[in-house]
């Protein structure tokens, strides 16, 4: 039986070595290719997976949206949305009209005004 806490963790394959990711310090998922980039805290880990895999292992979890075809972003991380574009940390996301509708109603659900 998981533990409550093995909900927020996976282990992924990189460079030949099992690494764990706690999910809650998951703030970016990139794809690239046939590849995926996890950006957790300052560093990155690739991964030889698909955007499609990585969106289905976290589908269940409400902190995670894909918000464009090579973007999965952790709302936690998000510091502020204008237009079509999401800065989460130091970057900027372009928000794909594929997931906008998505993106709009998770914002609703947390919107004060």
């Amino acid at each position: 039986m998981l533990q409550e806490n093995a909900a927020n963790l996976i282990f992924v394959k990189s460079e030949g070595k099992l690494i764990k990711i706690d999910l809650s310090q998951l703030w970016l998922v990139e794809g690239l290719k046939d590849y995926i980039q996890l950006w957790i805290g300052d560093s990155k880990v690739i991964v030889h997976t698909t955007m499609k895999n990585i969106e289905e292992l976290l589908q269940n979890n409400i902190h995670f949206i894909r918000v464009h075809k090579s973007h999965i972003i952790n709302i936690r991380f998000i510091s502020e949305v204008w237009g079509n574009s999401i800065k989460i940390k130091n970057q900027t996301i372009i928000i794909g009209n594929t997931y906008r509708e998505d993106v709009d109603k998770m914002l609703d659900e947390y919107k004060l005004l």
